[in-house]
């Protein structure tokens, strides 16, 4: 016999439990939006392997990344005609 539930019914891409049922604190949303974004951690062990070695590069590139928006600093591109 098969048994079927309101969750079985229930859109994929919502998941399997309603969290729109649980009771909503909107002051957490302020103390999380407060706190400092987490620091990439730093790997101090040294990559064995070739497909380790190309993740560390990927990971170095992305824990050096600048958190937030960059300033404006105008167009890349040179000041002065080519052939002056």
């Amino acid at each position: 016999m098969f048994f079927s539930t309101k969750g079985d019914r229930r859109p994929y891409h919502l998941g399997a439990y309603p969290l729109e049922a649980l009771p909503r604190d909107d002051g957490m949303i302020a103390v999380e939006a407060a706190r400092r974004p987490a620091a990439a951690p730093e790997y101090l062990n040294p990559a064995k392997g070739p497909l380790a070695r190309s993740l560390r590069t990927y990971l170095d590139i992305l824990s050096k990344r600048p958190r937030g928006r960059r300033p404006w600093r105008g167009p890349r591109c040179p000041t002065t005609p080519i052939g002056a």
